[in-house]
């Protein structure tokens, strides 16, 4: 009866879909572009937050045009 039960339960037992998943790491920065490239303003923060009040801060050295914030992967 438990041997049963035992292969029951396995039969379904699947692993989550999103286990097999890769997590998608990264950071966000503040940057500005300068002739087609990225220039980075900030080190790289963990939050958006955090993103957008370096940004708040640098508004005043850079129009606000001209700086942004973005994400970038890193390797886990």
């Amino acid at each position: 009866m438990l041997e049963k039960f035992a292969q029951l339960l396995l039969s379904f037992a699947r692993p989550c879909y999103k286990s097999l998943m890769a997590k998608t790491v990264g950071r966000w920065v503040v940057y500005e572009r300068q002739d087609g490239e990225f220039v980075y303003l900030s080190k790289p923060l963990k939050t958006k937050a955090q993103a957008e009040s370096a940004r708040l801060k640098l508004a005043a050295k850079y129009p606000r045009a001209a700086i942004g914030i973005g994400f970038i992967r890193t390797s886990s």
